[in-house]
């Protein structure tokens, strides 16, 4: 793949590493609770022949990202693919687990472009931050809902480093 090719998912990519600011905001300590932070990412770049349906793209998903929860592989599957030269799609899902009062973000992104050859190229993936207090606090179930675009901006920067790893790769 040319330089040209890439150049649309690589404007959405760059875009996201300008938002190293809410990144730095996300990855405040945890404000006197004691815990830790666990990550899970998940990027894939792949090309697809131009006629590539929803239902087929579904079961890419779905066999790709196994290892992530139903719901979120359903959620992935969902964001719509456009007949665009060039789109982004994104969802932030958050999860509580009241009984270890750990709370969790994932961000499900898809970034885009019609090739010369009027293939589709795609680059989707799953960034997925858990946040762990210490045994016996925990986060309230909606500690991240009133942040939630600094929370998925943070994340789509974690999404651009990992996306230039896989890129590279190309």
């Amino acid at each position: 793949m040319t330089m040209t090719q890439k150049n649309n998912i690589i404007t959405h990519v760059d875009r996201f590493l300008q938002q190293k600011s809410d990144h730095d905001w996300l990855m405040i300590p945890l404000n006197g609770k004691q815990g830790r932070d666990e990550f899970k990412n998940t990027i894939v770049y792949s090309t697809f022949p131009a006629n590539l349906n929803q239902t087929d793209f579904e079961s890419y998903i779905k066999m790709t990202f196994c290892d992530l929860p139903h719901e979120h592989q359903t959620k992935m599957a969902g964001l719509r693919l456009t007949k665009s030269q060039s789109f982004q799609q994104e969802d932030v899902v958050f999860d509580y687990a009241p009984t270890t009062g750990c709370i969790s973000a994932t961000l499900l992104q898809i970034v885009s472009q019609r090739n010369e050859q009027n293939e589709l190229e795609i680059l989707v993936g799953a960034i997925s931050l858990v946040r762990k207090p210490t045994i016996g606090l925990h986060f309230n179930n909606d500690y991240w809902q009133s942040d939630k675009s600094r929370v998925q901006r943070g994340l789509q920067y974690l999404f651009a480093i990992e996306a230039k790893k896989e890129l590279a790769c190309h």
